[in-house]
């Protein structure tokens, strides 16, 4: 609830920059052609749900699309990174945290990584979700 008009949103718009942004070793090499199809399936692993993941993919499957690289690395942080990179604290203490972070690294040719297996949390009770993205040049 926005305390100055009395609206209430589903959600919470918060960007900002970071000099101190972690390098993952892992991830997954992606075109764009398959970004849609492979956020369902990342993004359902990592706890999304139909509508949260609808709205990931509306601006990071066009945002992809439109930077003009043939490849992207792929990969999302850690709890442990995120939480270095943005603390967090709600003051209504949540059931269920689920935090999405994905890190989109622009490259030229397509490179060999190792995949990490994701985990969601089992959502029940209040949950919270924060999800967003960086894209690196």
């Amino acid at each position: 609830t926005d305390l100055t008009d009395g609206k209430h949103y589903p959600y919470l718009f918060w960007e900002g920059m970071s000099l101190r942004y972690p390098k993952s070793d892992e991830g997954w090499i992606i075109t764009p052609a398959i970004a849609e199809t492979f956020l369902e399936e990342k993004l359902s692993l990592l706890g999304l749900n139909d509508k949260e993941r609808a709205d990931f993919k509306e601006y990071w499957v066009k945002r992809l699309a439109e930077d003009g690289k043939a490849y992207y690395k792929i990969s999302f942080l850690t709890k442990e990174q995120f939480e270095f990179l943005a603390p967090l604290t709600i003051s209504e203490k949540p059931d269920t945290l689920i935090r999405v972070m994905m890190t989109a690294e622009a490259l030229d040719a397509p490179i060999t990584i190792t995949a990490p297996a994701l985990h969601a949390p089992l959502r029940k009770g209040f949950t919270v979700l924060e999800w967003g993205g960086t894209l690196l040049p």
